[in-house]
């Protein structure tokens, strides 16, 4: 019981510490912000971007990609695992300004709120959708054909 009453005496404690150091700082004019993403203070929310990172994969789901045509696709582009980084797209905010490698938006629907600069970039629908769509296929052909500049080492 006596436990819970200090711990509720520091709760008090903290919240009126917190509330006359706001007061203090509107009597003195600061002014302050509430950061709107906050997670970018996290040590987890960073991008475990390496030299080795050829493409960047932005999906919005933690879904498995289509395991025989995705190999494939990386087979054709001469890409290891190692090459890869996928990310969501509440991530995309994270990337550098300056890359070296290209993005790959997978999933047309799921990404339009995306404000990337990056010119090297694939938009393609998802890829189950694109096997069985010869249209599709040939269009994300196109794309990695502009791009091959990325895969040839």
């Amino acid at each position: 019981m006596r436990l819970i009453i200090q711990l509720n005496a520091m709760n008090m404690l903290t919240t009126s510490q917190s509330n006359r150091r706001d007061w203090y700082l509107d009597q003195l004019g600061i002014t302050q912000y509430k950061l709107r993403q906050p997670m970018l203070l996290n040590k987890e929310s960073t991008l475990a971007m390496t030299e080795a990172t050829r493409l960047i994969i932005i999906k919005p789901d933690e879904s498995p990609l289509p395991e025989p045509f995705f190999s494939d696709i990386l087979h054709v582009m001469n890409l290891k695992n190692s090459a890869l980084l996928f990310i969501k797209p509440d991530q995309a905010s994270l990337l550098p300004a300056q890359l070296n490698c290209l993005i790959w938006l997978i999933g047309d629907d799921e990404l339009t709120g995306i404000n990337l600069i990056a010119t090297d970039l694939i938009q393609t629908p998802s890829l189950k959708s694109i096997i069985h769509s010869a249209t599709d296929k040939r269009q994300l052909w196109q794309q990695l054909c502009q791009y091959e500049h990325y895969f040839r080492t």
